[in-house]
């Protein structure tokens, strides 16, 4: 008899487990809480959900010479602080409604759509988050 009254509570601790570990498969799950640890200034959460060195030289690339020789620490703190305080990312990110779009997965690739509409101007941008697979789950690996 007392192993009956411990099904439910075996059950619920499974499905919890099942439910909590299921968000980091699925890209969408990961930019979506990217963007709620941004809006309410989670530098930690910030920091665990970005492949930094993915997200780095991705960037470098797309800049000049001269910018692209700044160092990788350098810019790894210059963009985590554009996304905390009142960094201009951030405050871009608060002064717009958020829609995340559909993903779409790659081999270990994934892309999310993501949509800013300006609160006051109700102006639209689209872009796309880039993410890669680790054994840690999705990490975003590039970001407007």
């Amino acid at each position: 008899m007392n192993k009956r009254r411990y099904w439910p509570v075996i059950f619920l601790l499974f499905s919890l487990l099942i439910i909590s570990c299921s968000g980091r498969d699925d890209p969408r799950n990961v930019v979506k809480e990217f963007v709620g640890a941004i809006i309410s200034n989670d530098s930690t959460a910030i920091e665990s959900m970005v492949n930094w060195e993915g997200m780095i030289k991705s960037r470098l690339e797309e800049m000049s010479p001269e910018d692209s020789s700044r160092s990788l620490i350098y810019y790894k703190a210059e963009f985590f602080n554009s996304l905390i305080d009142s960094g201009n990312r951030r405050l871009y990110y608060l002064n717009s409604q958020i829609v995340v779009g559909k993903g779409k997965i790659t081999d270990d690739r994934a892309e999310v759509e993501l949509s800013f509409i300006g609160k006051d101007t109700g102006i639209q941008n689209y872009t796309k988050v880039g993410l890669l697979k680790s054994p840690d789950g999705w990490k975003i690996i590039y970001l407007y």
